[in-house]
């Protein structure tokens, strides 16, 4: 059942979904403890280091743009299955 939110003159609106967080390098170097170099060496299926669990990243900008993002979401399962594989 979805929950509603009361706006004035009694409507009842649906709920909005709530906000998906995207991390830049930066953050995903601090999130995994890993270094850059080790992110896109997981990322590159060329690499001894590939890692084909990791969470994909996407372009941010347009095409020409460089820069790319994760979903927080995808970052925070990789870790705790990392974690679960250890145990």
């Amino acid at each position: 059942m979805a929950t509603h939110i009361q706006f004035g003159a009694g409507r009842n609106l649906p709920t909005p979904p709530p906000p998906r967080l995207v991390y830049r390098i930066q953050d995903v170097v601090v999130v995994t403890g890993r270094g850059r170099s080790s992110i896109f060496e997981m990322m590159n299926p060329h690499s001894p280091r590939f890692d084909s669990t990791f969470p994909r990243s996407f372009p941010l900008g347009g095409p020409r743009s460089k820069s790319r993002g994760w979903l927080a979401e995808d970052i925070t399962r990789w870790v705790f299955s990392k974690a679960a594989q250890r145990r």
